[in-house]
């Protein structure tokens, strides 16, 4: 059966003017539109399509003239009325005036969120079913609508593709509406390995900016889906954050990957952490039978920088602001626990791959394990008592106000400069003397670490 809906309906009644009670004679109909005509109608206008056509017509307008007879009500009424309306359906169709059309509900979804990214769809009056989302932002009306139907925001994300939309809507996503749409739209899953789907993704590496973040995986997983290689998914996640991992780790674990020590090559990944795991696991599957391969991604990922890429982009730099706090708790936390306190601050698995990474790692001889979450709403309501009047701000108030948006790193010798995003309330930040706040982390005493504000650069 088809699925038919209707916005708004509006009825008019005729009746004699010598009608005895032309009150009850509304509250009937009205009640039969309401109860009856609906079902009624899906199948009426349902015959009119193709069996099984997944598309969607939406029409701004319909006008129906029924004429009910007295002994004319329940299913007869409904039969005829919906009959009508099918018909009144087919002749807009014909028209084609005020009539839209897409493939799918996906493909409706997908040119939604295109036009918001370009600021065009105000006005449209078949954006009706989003209007719940007006009150958002664009980011959050481009988000929401791409991932409340997680078993649609894959096919919603190849459309976009297919639209050749994809970029500006990953640009116009934001940090945190990339993770989200990342996560619903390429799950994580049990994969096999795929060498030839590496070998392509790599080769796709060099055309997307900043690809450790996550929205440079999207903008590779647009690259992969333009060039139509039919990977599912779940192995497109697989392999890009395999990708991830091996633009993440010093040469000697990419050397472990290759020679098969498990030890060795999981060493620099946080022993909770299963987003960065499973990737190395997948790329030792892969060396296992094509060690070139895993070579060659490698190499093309790990390319040497150049005195302009000093400066390393980092989705999550607001976060090095916690690190001081970080390095108060007592008994000192291990690097398993330092990257699972800060991943739970930040609320995205994402910060793993992120370069800040860099300044929160060291070499521990004893591993511990990792502590309770609760340890980052202490470490949250810590910054957060720093903040004049924020000591009661929630974790959602404090990211969005202070610690997330896209920063940078530059690392000169024994000297990393944390370049903060520009946020809402950074006013509050330079009052705090966050701008030029010089530290030094009990892991890594021989680092400087100095915080810059944006507008200081």
């Amino acid at each position: 059966m088809s699925l038919f809906s209707v916005g708004r309906a509006e009825c008019t009644y005729v009746v004699p003017r010598d009608h005895p009670t032309p009150d009850d004679a509304r509250r009937r109909l009205d009640a039969q539109f309401r109860d009856l005509v609906p079902c009624s109608c899906a199948r009426a206008v349902g015959a009119l399509a193709p069996e099984h056509d997944p598309s969607i017509w939406l029409i701004e307008r319909l006008d129906v003239e029924l004429a009910v007879f007295d002994g004319i009500a329940g299913d007869r009424l409904a039969e005829l009325w919906s009959a009508e309306v099918a018909r009144a359906v087919a002749r807009a169709v014909r028209r084609g005036e005020g009539v839209v059309r897409f493939a799918d509900r996906a493909a409706f979804v997908a040119q939604f969120v295109a036009d918001v990214a370009a600021g065009r769809e105000c006005g449209r009056w078949y954006y009706a079913p989003f209007t719940s989302l007006r009150s958002l932002p664009a980011a959050g009306r481009i988000r929401e609508a791409m991932v409340r139907e997680p078993a649609r925001s894959f096919a919603i994300f190849a459309a976009l593709v297919r639209l050749e939309r994809a970029g500006d809507v990953i640009t116009g996503l934001g940090d945190r509406g990339a993770d989200e749409v990342w996560e619903a739209a390429f799950p994580l899953a049990a994969c096999e390995p795929w060498p030839r789907l590496l070998e392509l993704l790599a080769s796709l590496w060099e055309g997307a900016q900043d690809v450790t973040t996550t929205r440079g995986a999207l903008r590779v997983a647009a690259a992969l889906l333009r060039q139509d290689a039919g990977a599912t998914p779940a192995a497109i996640r697989a392999h890009v954050d395999a990708l991830r991992v091996l633009a993440m780790v010093e040469w000697e674990m990419v050397e472990a990957i290759l020679s098969g020590d498990v030890a060795a090559a999981l060493r620099g990944i946080p022993a909770d952490s299963l987003a960065a795991a499973a990737p190395v696991r997948l790329l030792m599957a892969i060396a296992a039978s094509r060690p070139e391969v895993v070579t060659c991604a490698a190499s093309t990922v790990r390319a040497a920088p150049t005195a302009a890429d000093a400066l390393t982009g980092s989705a999550f730099a607001g976060y090095a602001m916690l690190l001081p706090i970080l390095a108060e708790i007592e008994p000192p936390l291990d690097r398993a626990a330092r990257e699972a306190v800060l991943a739970r601050c930040a609320a995205s698995a994402s910060v793993v791959f992120d370069p800040l990474m860099d300044i929160v790692r060291s070499d521990d001889a004893e591993p511990r394990r990792a502590r309770s979450p609760r340890l980052a709403q202490r470490v949250l309501a810590a910054f957060a008592a720093r903040i004049p009047g924020f000591a009661r701000s929630s974790a959602a108030h404090l990211r969005e106000n202070f610690l997330d948006g896209p920063g940078a790193l530059r690392c000169e010798g024994d000297r990393v400069q944390v370049l903060l995003p520009r946020v809402p309330l950074a006013m509050l930040l330079r009052m705090m003397g966050m701008h030029g706040k010089t530290f030094t982390l009990p892991w890594l005493p021989e680092r400087t670490i100095t915080l810059l504000l944006p507008e200081e650069v």
